[in-house]
């Protein structure tokens, strides 16, 4: 779905969100996102351990053709909040 999204709207800004579950499902849409024929952002916010998780140990963001601030943006907000999720 996102690869046809893109071929409609080569130069959109789409964002994906995705749990993080210790079965690693997410693993197969990173790979599948970052293999696009665009600008890929992969971003994760762990803040469980996996091992032990009984559910989320974290968020996933996929964003295609990110504005060139957002990478900065993103990492000022998680050194904020991140702690405060732990």
């Amino acid at each position: 779905a996102l690869a046809r999204a893109l071929k409609k709207f080569p130069q959109g800004v789409l964002m994906v969100w995705y749990p993080l579950l210790s079965a690693g499902r997410h693993e197969s849409l990173k790979s599948q996102c970052a293999a696009l024929d665009a600008e890929v952002l992969i971003d994760e916010w762990v803040y469980g351990d996996a091992k032990t998780a009984k559910g989320m140990y974290g968020s996933g963001m996929i964003i295609t053709n990110p504005p060139y601030t957002v990478p900065a943006a993103m990492d000022t907000v998680k050194e904020l909040i991140l702690p405060l999720l732990r």
